[in-house]
């Protein structure tokens, strides 16, 4: 029970104190559930739609997965349950490109699972202390030449957004001047990354 303690010289009669009763107990700001519909588009920002796609990519995913997808071509995302990377697979995915190091605390090779399903996979590691133009132009390389759409994972969606969204720079549907903030719409330390390699 909620007791107001009000002064003697101020009447406050049985109907205003339950008014305040019933005030003091409403929140200031209830926010509306939110949604994650494959196929919503009221999101505010489009890069983190987690599983929103307009091309039915990311259909089945859960928003713990933590995948974005930038176009049609590319995706990225953390390291997925191989469970997760074959709902990606039968959506259409034909590549998917690893960025971790082998060393890295829960690595997992899928080679075989995607060579089951006649899907390329391709592995080549960057980490934020050797993530330099050179590197990251190999990488991108390998994007490139991939067949897609390609699926680019790392740990936690950081490098891998980062290589995303400067492949999206590369083919000329992302100008420099955006490449910072959309990626970091999906993670700050990808826009880190981002604004390191284009200032070379």
């Amino acid at each position: 029970m909620i007791m107001l303690l009000l002064p003697l010289s101020l009447a406050v009669s049985s109907a205003s104190a339950s008014r305040l009763r019933h005030q003091a107990l409403q929140p200031a700001f209830v926010p509306p559930p939110l949604s994650f519909s494959s196929r919503s588009a009221s999101f505010p920002h489009p890069l983190r739609r987690p599983c929103t796609s307009l091309f039915g990519l990311l259909d089945g995913l859960q928003p713990t997965d933590n995948v974005s997808q930038l176009s049609d071509e590319v995706l990225s995302g953390a390291q997925l349950s191989p469970e997760s990377v074959k709902k990606l697979l039968a959506n259409g995915v034909k590549s998917v490109l690893n960025v971790r190091a082998a060393i890295e605390p829960g690595y997992r090779d899928d080679s075989e699972l995607c060579e089951g399903e006649n899907c390329g996979y391709f592995h080549s590691a960057v980490t934020p202390f050797d993530w330099s133009r050179a590197k990251v132009d190999g990488i991108l390389a390998t994007v490139e030449a991939a067949p897609k759409p390609i699926f680019i994972h790392c740990a936690a969606n950081i490098r891998s957004a980062a290589v995303a969204v400067l492949h999206e720079v590369k083919s000329g549907r992302l100008s420099e001047g955006d490449a910072v903030s959309k990626a970091k719409m999906i993670n700050d330390r990808a826009g880190g990354l981002v604004e390191r390699y284009l200032k070379g």
